[in-house]
């Protein structure tokens, strides 16, 4: 039996929903206005994993349910019952970019001006993990598809949807499209032979070459900008934080699995993480998904545009910030 999809939020907790979560139809999901919508890997099929999801949007963004200047809502995935993998069949997409993407670019039925289309789209941000990156993909893919459809060039849509801003942790795809920032270490043992490989392409690095990363390296392609590094967790981190993680987990390589897990980016509330090269991801991921935030609501509040920073733009930004030395005994700052 085919579970259906759903969005939810988080919510303050009360007497009568002492979660703090609840779900919301997609008709009540308003892209109008500044929106963070988060895609969960493909476990994400239950209101726990989609709330998890929107937790670790609210630490990054440093906010709590009772703010109300973003709204943050999440996915739970189409699965079967019997498997509980996720899927986005192509009604589930048609519908998610009927609801939430084409009214920002069309108006009864007619294709509104491409100025007003870049503003609009503005308003929507993405945060996604694994394999919700593909599902992303799926998800631009179609829109970028429709639009031609209603009249949009080529050269338009590019402009418009490269308003999006898409955080990816451990990506599975990435769309081009978007204007996007994705972590990726090697050690991860979903994707990690891809993401060295991909690394060394775009740097001109030999295979006889060593990629001692340390904390990262930054590197653009298309209209994404790339922090790439070596490792960033080991399990002790996991370990010494969560002490019901998975048994079965624990016997495998120590330096790999941590690496694919959504909880390698989960801050703590004081902004702090117990393994720095962790933390560096981290408050990479926040800070550049904070000045998406805050240009959408700038651009919310304003008539004069304002655009979206180019992936050249963010790597200032990025490389700018003093972070942790370079090994972990260093307390010394320094620019990544």
């Amino acid at each position: 039996m085919a579970v259906e999809m759903f969005f939810g939020h988080r919510v303050p907790k009360t007497s009568e929903n002492n979660v703090g979560w609840e779900r919301v139809e997609l008709t009540d999901i308003d892209t109008k206005k500044p929106v963070l919508l988060c895609f969960g890997g493909n476990n994400t099929v239950i209101d726990r994993y989609a709330n998890f999801m929107a937790k670790t949007a609210e630490r990054l963004l440093n906010l709590t349910p009772e703010d109300n200047y973003l709204d943050i809502y999440s996915i739970s995935y189409n699965h079967d019952e019997n498997t509980d993998i996720a899927k986005m069949p192509s009604l589930d997409i048609k519908t998610i970019n009927k609801h939430l993407f084409l009214p920002l670019v069309v108006r009864q039925g007619e294709r509104i001006s491409t100025n007003q289309a870049i503003k609009n789209m503005r308003n929507v941000n993405l945060f996604s993990f694994s394999y919700g990156s593909k599902f992303v993909y799926n998800l631009i893919d179609d829109l970028s598809k429709t639009m031609d459809i209603y009249g949009y060039s080529q050269e338009e849509t590019q402009k418009i949807l490269g308003q999006i801003f898409h955080l990816a942790y451990a990506p599975k795809n990435v769309s081009k499209l978007p204007t996007t920032f994705a972590l990726k270490t090697f050690k991860d043992n979903f994707f990690g032979r891809f993401y060295e490989a991909e690394y060394r392409k775009l740097t001109h690095k030999t295979k006889d070459e060593p990629c001692d990363l340390k904390c990262g390296e930054l590197v653009i392609k298309d209209n994404t900008l790339n922090l790439y590094a070596d490792k960033i967790n080991d399990r002790r981190f996991f370990k010494d934080r969560d002490e019901s993680y998975d048994d079965e987990y624990r016997n495998m390589d120590d330096e790999i699995l941590p690496d694919h897990d959504i909880r390698s980016f989960l801050l703590e509330p004081d902004w702090s993480q117990n393994n720095y090269r962790a933390e560096v991801f981290s408050r990479c991921g926040a800070y550049a998904l904070g000045f998406a935030v805050c240009n959408s609501k700038i651009n919310y509040d304003k008539d004069i545009f304002e655009p979206l920073y180019t992936p050249e733009t963010m790597k200032d930004v990025i490389e700018s910030m003093e972070l942790r030395g370079a090994n972990e005994n260093s307390r010394e700052t320094h620019t990544l």
